[in-house]
């Protein structure tokens, strides 16, 4: 059978930059179109949705990174909101320490249109055509606010992994449902983060639709990291397991030891460990809006690994994971074994990036991520995990940007030689 290529793109508002980063060093600086057409699927969630977003425009990975770091355009698309826009109650939210939105949802959408302007106007059903491969398609992830459930927009009419079709084989006489949208339009509704980050529900008309829908991001179904439902839409459409070639590319995770007193291993910084957090209401609220994005973009991928291969084997080249972590190392020197900052950042830019926020709009911010990026490509950063060991080593999957790279080039389609 013919290898069955899925390229799944985490969420993560401006650290999708490490996506960006990470594409440009396994292709090439290559058109996007080109890249894309490596691909029979290709799922996104949120910042990752905009990554997809700008290989669809064509724009090449370095160009994506240049429109990402460029910090009037990224505040086009985070637009903070203004005194009067912000309701009495976010702003006491704010006070109590718990969060609160930042960014006007409405001037997202007119960001988006703005930065990538050559498929503003574009539904998600002629993206293939748009980028030279029929057979190409994409899914974005969202989160009907109304239905309270997770959504997909795609650009396959023909998928068998929505419901009506499902409904339809048992019960022909169910009219055709497909859900057709602009391509920015299910971008807007997948990085609509709510809580912390925009103030209300990305809301448009569907084609073929009078009344208004209205989206969250992805994240809130549990598909921050979207490699779940890469995997039930290539099953669902007949694509077997021994044919799937995964490759994820997550926007970086922190993860800190947790230090028993009876551990026997030191810090070099006290902050590098995990801080202990008094459970309360004011604690707890901030953590839960956040757990979103920690470990369902774990579990799926140990459950997508565990699907495919049910034998656990400690690394195959047909599911590459690739994702820097914001993790110290561990390092043993004259019996002293204690966790350390990575080689490659000072002190200041480590904690910085442990306390840096998905959005980080500012340049400053936007700078360090590049940085951190550019250090786990140098092989200075742990890579994720599929699953990590006590000490956080990598048990299955790849330790280190390198090793991933190199297993998913094994494996990969050679670029096409077509106009972009």
């Amino acid at each position: 059978m013919k290898p069955y290529y899925i390229l799944c793109l985490d969420g993560g508002g401006s650290w999708d930059i490490i996506q960006a980063m990470a594409l440009k060093e396994i292709y090439g600086d290559v058109c996007g179109h080109k890249i894309l057409r490596n691909f029979d699927l290709i799922v996104a969630n949120s910042g990752g949705s905009l990554i997809a977003a700008g290989l669809v425009e064509g724009l090449k990975p370095s160009e994506i990174v240049a429109l990402i770091k460029d910090e009037r355009k990224r505040k086009r698309i985070f637009s903070k909101l203004t005194f009067f826009e912000r309701p009495f109650i976010d702003d006491l939210v704010k006070l109590l320490g718990i969060g609160g939105p930042k960014y006007s949802a409405e001037r997202k959408l007119i960001g988006l249109n703005e930065a990538l302007p050559k498929t503003n106007e574009l539904y998600m059903q002629d993206a293939p055509a748009f980028i030279g491969k029929k057979s190409t398609h994409l899914v974005i992830c969202g989160f009907d606010y109304e239905r309270e459930r997770a959504v997909f927009f795609r650009s396959n009419p023909d998928s068998m992994a929505q419901s009506w079709k499902i409904e339809q084989r048992y019960n022909p006489k169910i009219p055709n449902g497909f859900t057709s949208v602009l391509l920015h339009q299910a971008i807007h509704a997948s990085s609509n983060a709510p809580v912390n980050y925009f103030n209300k529900p990305a809301t448009f008309k569907i084609k073929g639709d009078n009344n208004l829908s209205y989206f969250w991001d992805g994240a809130i179904g549990g598909f921050n990291n979207p490699i779940l439902v890469a995997l039930i839409e290539a099953k669902c459409n007949g694509i077997q397991d021994n044919d799937i070639h995964i490759l994820s590319i997550g926007t970086g995770n922190t993860f800190l030891p947790i230090i028993s007193s009876n551990s026997g291993i030191g810090l070099q910084f006290e902050w590098l460990a995990a801080p202990y957090v008094e459970p309360s209401f004011r604690n707890d609220l901030p953590k839960m809006a956040k757990s979103i994005l920690s470990d369902p973009p774990d579990s799926d991928t140990f459950i997508t690994y565990t699907m495919m291969f049910p034998h656990l084997p400690k690394s195959d080249d047909r599911f590459v994971r690739l994702n820097p972590l914001i993790q110290p190392v561990l390092r043993n020197s004259d019996n002293n074994i204690q966790w350390t900052i990575p080689e490659g950042l000072t002190p200041e830019d480590f904690q910085r990036l442990i306390k840096l926020d998905m959005d980080a709009v500012e340049q400053a911010d936007v700078e360090l991520i590049d940085v951190f990026c550019e250090q786990w490509i140098k092989g200075n950063i742990s890579n994720q995990p599929i699953r990590a060991g006590g000490n956080l080593e990598c048990v299955l999957g790849f330790p280190n940007f390198d090793a991933g790279k190199k297993a998913w080039q094994s494996v990969m389609m050679p670029l096409d030689n077509g106009d972009c």
